[in-house]
């Protein structure tokens, strides 16, 4: 991935080719965020990335694209937005997976997710 995003081949990636790179990959942060990465990974402060650079903040990338899926799990089971996947919400997401004869296996699930113990 490196080696693509690196357009002059000279072993660095400038603000402009990292931000090209990623966007080939789908990645639409903006640009202000995108430096922010890049200027917490830019060790030696020459304002490009060298490959080792490139490897820690594409962790920081990668995690990033992970919370947004999380995000977008969590407000798909939270459908009344309340900030809580309550028991009702879980049911109606898992309908189509569970017959109605489950409601072990949802409350299973609540057991093992709701560690305040306020089943809501």
């Amino acid at each position: 991935m490196f080696d693509k995003m690196d357009a002059n081949k000279n072993g660095k990636l400038t603000f402009k080719e990292f931000k090209a790179g990623l966007r080939k990959l789908g990645n639409q942060m903006h640009d202000s965020d995108l430096q922010i990465l890049m200027d917490a990974a830019d060790i030696d402060r020459n304002e490009t990335l060298d490959y080792e650079e490139f490897v820690t903040v594409s962790v920081h990338v990668r995690k990033i694209g992970n919370d947004k899926h999380i995000q977008k799990a969590f407000a798909y089971f939270d459908r009344n937005k309340s900030g809580y996947i309550e028991i009702e919400e879980l049911r109606e997401a898992l309908a189509d997976e569970l017959d109605g004869s489950d409601e072990d296996i949802i409350g299973g699930i609540i057991r093992d997710v709701d560690t305040d113990k306020n089943v809501v």
